[in-house]
Order: C-alpha cells, then structure tokens, then sequence
C-alpha cells in the first residue's frame, strides 16, 4: 500500500512539473509575440509611416496645384496666397499644412503665371534634401 501511495506522489510530481512546464511555454510565446510586434512597429515608425507621410504630402501639393489652376481660370490669376482656396475647400482639410504640420509655401511669381509650392519636409527645414517642390509653369 504505501508503494502505491508513493506512485501517486510521483504521478502527482510529474503532473505539477508539466503544467509549470505549459506555463513557462506561454510564457515563451507571450514574450516572442511581444518581440515580434515590437519589431514591426519600431519598421512602421521608421520606414513605412515616413513613406506615407511624403506620398500624402506629393498628394496635397497636387491638389493644391489643382485648385490653384482652377483659381486662375476663374480670375485669370493666381491667388497672392494659398488661403484664397484653402477657404473654400472643406473637402480636402488644412491646405495650409504638410504631413509633417510644417507650413506649405506658396509663391506666385511677379507676373502671376507662374508658382512654386514647397514642403519643408519631415525635418522642417527649408531648402534641405527632403523639400517637396512643386513649380508650375503655365504655356
């Protein structure tokens, strides 16, 4: 009788070392999940949000242009600031702002037939590598 008492004990022994067992590999596969996502979220913040920021910006820029043309054909000039349409657009947002929250700039040429947008870019410096242009020369 108290060999089968001892057997129970052995069972029992080896039953609790498995289920610490199962908890050390949830745990395993708790911290690899955590590392994984870790991972592609510091890629997104660091590849892939940069890269939309700046096709959202060449998007803004264009519609920009876009509206502009559409101002000149309406008053035969460009606006003297980029207000002027930003007003009347609601469906588009803030006009007035890049991706990055930087100022657009917006210069008309003296003559009027000409302009230039510019993003200062992610690091919000003007006439640095990562400026976004846009010119406009009108045939």
């Amino acid at each position: 009788m108290s060999i089968g008492w001892i057997a129970e004990l052995f069972l029992y022994k080896e039953e609790l070392l498995s289920g610490e067992k199962a908890r050390i590999r949830v745990w395993k596969a708790y911290i690899v999940a955590f590392v994984i996502i870790f991972i592609g979220v510091l890629v997104y913040i660091s590849f892939i949000s940069p890269m939309q920021k700046q096709h959202a910006t060449h998007n803004k820029l264009r519609t920009i242009s876009y509206y502009l043309l559409l101002e000149k054909e309406r008053t035969n000039t460009f606006p003297d600031e980029i207000l002027t349409i930003a007003r009347r657009n609601l469906i588009d947002g803030d006009l007035t702002v890049d991706s990055w929250n930087n100022e657009i700039l917006y210069q008309k040429t003296v003559n009027g037939e000409d302009y230039t947008l510019t993003s200062k870019g992610a690091d919000g410096v003007l006439d640095t590598e990562d400026d976004i242009v846009i010119h406009k020369l009108l045939e």
